[in-house]
């Protein structure tokens, strides 16, 4: 054997084993959270999906007070559900940021100043029109996606378009709807592609001007829809996606509503179709909110909802969460 085959092999094993010992510290590291250095950084590189939650609305602190006091924290155990979908299913495309209320809103822009007058109050009361400016300013200054807090998550979203933007589903004021969706998109999910998009700045600037100058009446009028119809005219460069969203059954394309959802007794099978499209399920909020007849839901804890036979359930267990 000549002299140089045993300093070459012992050479070879010596840096195969510091090359492995490296790669096997570094996954060490990345996956151990108190040793990692970058673990703040992770992600930032990621498009945000924004959640906005409307802390405007009393709750009771707990349900067995009868009311007796109440907090601005949110008392709604689904909506925990709903966000661990939206995580859950878009882990590794997406970050998610939560804003929490108008308070977080202005912080994230910049100051209350930033804000309409009507809405430089962190107890303001939000109406549907006014939740429109709310997303326009976001997607305006940031881009990415916004999704509802009031949405259950099947399947990710996937990889949004980098020139273009993208609303999803139908108009849920329209009672019959046909697969090639509605005039107007249901604004449960929208994309913004990037940071000062022209379209995104010119319908905040339309909406901030509306509520300024406002009496009332804004969502009565479904200003916000008139105001998607003017701006996709002056940018057309944008794409629907009407079956993104599970919110019609049958042949007609009747509206699913919150009767659906929370019926009992399916074992399991739904009374409308899920097709190969659908990522989301819109919860219909306003009127879950509204109609007492659901308060039972409303009080329900995350367990509950687990252990029930509701149709939503099936959903959340879709989406992985329960």
């Amino acid at each position: 054997m000549k002299d140089w085959v045993i300093p070459l092999t012992v050479s070879l094993i010596a840096v195969t084993a510091l090359a492995l010992g490296r790669t096997v510290s570094n996954y060490i590291v990345y996956n151990n959270p108190f040793e990692a250095k970058d673990l703040f950084e992770r992600g930032l590189g990621l498009p945000v999906i924004w959640v906005f939650y409307d802390t405007s609305i009393p709750n009771a602190r707990q349900y067995s007070d009868f009311n007796a006091r109440t907090s601005r924290a949110l008392n709604l155990p689904f909506l925990n559900l709903c966000y661990e979908s939206i995580a859950k299913q878009n882990s590794g495309q997406y970050r998610v940021e939560a804003i929490s209320g108008l308070a977080g809103l202005a912080e994230k822009l910049g100051g209350w100043d930033q804000l309409p007058a009507k809405l430089q109050n962190p107890l303001a009361s939000l109406e549907p029109a006014d939740l429109a400016w709310i997303r326009e300013a976001v997607l305006s200054k940031f881009g990415g996606l916004w999704v509802a807090p009031t949405t259950i998550c099947i399947r990710p979203f996937g990889k949004m378009p980098s020139d273009k933007s993208v609303f999803f589903g139908t108009d849920a004021d329209e009672s019959f709807a046909g697969t090639a969706g509605t005039s107007v998109p249901n604004f449960q999910v929208a994309w913004s592609p990037k940071a000062n998009d022209p379209m995104w700045v010119a319908w905040e600037a339309k909406s901030r001007q509306r509520i300024e100058s406002s009496a009332g009446g804004d969502t009565a009028r479904s200003a916000h829809k008139w105001e998607y119809l003017a701006l996709t005219e002056l940018y057309p460069n944008y794409e629907v996606r009407p079956l993104a969203e599970v919110g019609r059954k049958g042949l007609s394309g009747r509206r699913i509503q919150i009767e659906d959802l929370l019926a009992a007794g399916q074992e399991g099978l739904l009374h409308f179709e899920i097709g190969p499209l659908a990522c989301y399920v819109a919860l219909p909020w306003p009127e879950l909110n509204d109609r007492r007849a659901f308060g039972w839901f409303l009080r329900m804890s995350e367990s509950q909802i687990a252990d029930s036979d509701l149709v939503i359930r099936d959903l959340y267990n879709m989406a992985g969460v329960v």
